[in-house]
């Protein structure tokens, strides 16, 4: 019965925040692709929950492939938010955030083989370093992409 209250307050709180959101910031325009985010691709259970495993993503990609959406790049992006269509309700532009070496490496291998872009925002001054701001309950440190890897990735396109 606990965890039951417990649910329903994470969801209320969710269904809070998506309000207080889109009253703050109204909805994406009509016509404009959908921007799908992710941080971290781990086997392993990561207590920030910003996470899902290579696995799931793999499933998530192959999923919304299979319902006819396409995956589009930044290029492409930037002209539909200029010129509005009615075929950008099927398009994603897919982002990570933080550019994690692990994650990166992990969606490169998922997304590579099936030609799906992918655009990475980087936290610059980390580049090649550990992350020094979500070690949560002693778990280790996670890397950041090098210069050298990320000057690689962008050579095949990332």
């Amino acid at each position: 019965m606990m965890l039951l209250f417990v649910l329903l307050v994470i969801l209320l709180a969710a269904m809070a925040l998506q309000m207080v959101w889109a009253l703050r910031h109204g909805y994406p325009p009509a016509g404009t692709p959908h921007v799908l985010c992710f941080h971290k691709l781990s086997d392993r259970f990561l207590w920030e929950g910003t996470w899902t495993t290579p696995g799931r993503f793999a499933a998530i990609i192959d999923r919304l492939r299979a319902r006819g959406y396409t995956f589009i790049d930044e290029a492409h992006y930037l002209a539909a938010l200029d010129h509005p269509s009615a075929d950008a309700a099927m398009q994603i532009f897919l982002t990570f955030d933080d550019g994690y070496a692990d994650t990166i490496e992990a969606a490169h291998a998922v997304l590579a083989p099936r030609g799906i872009p992918m655009h990475v925002f980087l936290v610059s001054d980390y580049a090649g370093r550990d992350n020094a701001w979500d070690l949560s309950l002693g778990r280790a440190p996670v890397r950041h992409l090098s210069w050298e890897r990320v000057r690689e990735l962008s050579r095949m396109g990332v």
